[in-house]
């Protein structure tokens, strides 16, 4: 079981740090200030990366589970709770990505 902890934190890393610095894009002008309307861009689309990353992963690693699940109806219930939370993350990938610009307008 740690192997796997190690395996997926290492994927995920190799995955996610890339990612964060493509999402930085140095501004053009020089400037000192961001606006707030910038910052919570550059977080909603940050964010809404990584949920939907981790929701794919989850989804592929559930597909392989079901693939070498042998008609096993352990692992086959282990397959199905990797489906179920690749849903959670899309839904809270939904509720966070629209909870940011809700608050933007709200604020702005």
């Amino acid at each position: 079981m740690k192997k796997n902890l190690i395996i997926f934190t290492l994927l995920s890393l190799t995955i996610f740090l890339p990612m964060a610095a493509i999402a930085y894009t140095p501004p053009t002008e020089p400037s000192t200030t961001i606006s707030f309307d910038t910052l919570l861009n550059k977080i909603g689309t940050v964010f809404w990366q990584i949920f939907g990353l981790m929701a794919i992963i989850m989804f592929l690693i559930g597909g392989i589970e079901f693939l070498v699940s042998q008609g096993d109806p352990e692992k086959i219930q282990k397959a199905r709770s990797f489906f179920m939370w690749g849903v959670v993350g899309v839904a809270a990938a939904l509720l966070g990505y629209s909870l940011i610009y809700i608050i933007k307008s709200a604020l702005l």
